[in-house]
């Protein structure tokens, strides 16, 4: 993501609510909230992954749902980089690289072992300011590396 006068750095208040909606969202999934997880997102938000789209917090909920439910998941993310248009104070966007690990087993069982990072990818956003606070309301998984 290049720098230019139309999108500059996002003022420091407006990039730690978007890094915060991001760390949340992983977080709830790995820890299979989905209520929570779906709560970053707006209401007609999109989740755009390599092999699909979901539109709208039903069918972001219904991805959730279909998770395997004897996976354990671990996600790092780091590296963000929020910008905003000085014109356009109610939306942003970000870039996050994350670090996506996954092995079966319970979580009496940890720690699971792991061959390493089942993925590494980023998280391309677009935020928007809402009555509620930001809100994610577009999210792009782009796969950079995938486990052999």
């Amino acid at each position: 993501m290049q720098h230019s006068s139309i999108h500059a750095p996002a003022p420091e208040p407006v990039k730690f609510a978007c890094q915060a909606l991001s760390i949340a969202f992983v977080n709830a999934v790995d820890q299979r909230d989905y209520k929570r997880a779906l709560s970053v997102f707006t209401e007609d938000a999109v989740f755009e992954r390599w092999d699909s789209v979901f539109q709208g917090k039903t069918e972001i909920g219904a991805m959730l749902n279909a998770r395997d439910v004897n996976a354990q998941t671990r996600h790092l993310c780091t590296n963000f980089e929020i910008t905003q248009s000085p014109q356009a104070t109610t939306s942003a966007s970000g870039l996050s690289l994350f670090l996506f690990y996954k092995q079966s087993g319970s979580v009496s069982e940890q720690p699971l072992s792991t061959g390493g990072a089942a993925m590494v990818g980023e998280f391309h956003d677009h935020y928007q300011l809402t009555d509620g606070g930001w809100r994610i309301v577009r999210r792009k998984v782009v796969p950079v590396f995938t486990a052999d």
